[in-house]
């Protein structure tokens, strides 16, 4: 059995918008909507440097004091996938996105980003969304409620 661990960050600027990254899963797929996220790969580091990491190297932007909001399990009997899904409301920088050839070393497919209201993600259907995870974060987020542990 295998085990993954992974971190999200819902990641939401003064204007109280959500920063969610449009991405490939596979090539040949449709890009959808994503939040920021990553493998937990390294001893040398807490969850929350993992997505402060992950937020740097996906949109360059430096995050601060990010509060864990949410834990997914999904996955199969021989890979699970733990997610610790983060609240980030303090960052300094804009965002950029690294050029694709970057971006492939980390086996990414970021092809844009944007910014949206509370109002916007309530008119999205999940199939816009890469995961269920995305869906129901952004929709716990809207609805500001405590620490959730999920199974999908």
């Amino acid at each position: 059995m295998k085990i993954t661990v992974k971190v999200a960050a819902v990641i939401v600027n003064k204007k109280d918008e959500v920063l969610l990254i449009k991405e490939r899963y596979e090539a040949g797929d449709r890009p959808k909507w994503n939040l920021i996220k990553g493998t937990f790969d390294s001893n040398n580091e807490t969850l929350e440097d993992c997505v402060v990491r992950e937020i740097k190297e996906e949109v360059g932007l430096k995050a601060k004091n990010p509060v864990l909001k949410e834990i997914f399990h999904y996955g199969n009997l021989n890979n699970h996938r733990i997610l610790f899904v983060f609240f980030v409301n303090k960052f300094i920088g804009k965002v950029a996105l690294d050029l694709k050839e970057k971006q492939n070393s980390r086996e990414e497919n970021i092809s844009d980003f944007k910014w949206f209201s509370k109002k916007e993600i309530s008119k999205m259907h999940k199939e816009e969304f890469m995961s269920p995870y995305v869906y129901l974060s952004l929709k716990n987020y809207k609805n500001n409620s405590k620490i959730n542990i999920t199974k999908i």
